[in-house]
């Protein structure tokens, strides 16, 4: 007897192919990091500290203008955001694989992003302001 293939039947075939796919796109990502040159390495750290920065000195001039923390983190993220663009466009030019940077990127953006909120926390704790 055949069964007819069911949304569950899909999300579990989906589920094991993405968990097949998964060390191969690992292993891929590492061979593309492994091969990214010096000069390559420095341009994105030196990226990622600009856009830290940025995060940072953002999310304190906004803390108080806003009641909800992420507000404020959302502002700092789209004053910055440019920093961002101009490292990716510059990945772009050496010719790095897009899927590649894209996750560097992603990974920059949301580290930062985790780094800066305890600090918008504790500046709303210090001055009395309400964080939801």
């Amino acid at each position: 007897m055949i069964q007819a293939i069911t949304p569950g039947h899909i999300g579990v075939m989906f589920a094991c192919i993405v968990a097949l796919m998964m060390p191969v796109t690992a292993a891929a990502n590492d061979v593309l990091r492994r091969s990214l040159s010096g000069e390559d390495h420095e341009m994105i750290n030196a990226g990622n500290l600009e856009y830290n920065r940025c995060l940072q000195k953002q999310a304190m001039a906004h803390a108080d203008d806003y009641d909800d923390v992420r507000a404020v983190a959302g502002q700092a993220v789209e004053e910055c955001t440019g920093i961002l663009d101009n490292l990716k466009s510059d990945l772009d030019q050496r010719r790095i694989d897009p899927d590649f940077y894209d996750g560097i990127i992603n990974g920059i953006k949301s580290k930062a992003i985790r780094r800066i909120m305890p600090g918008i926390m504790m500046h709303k704790s210090r001055s009395g302001s309400p964080t939801p």
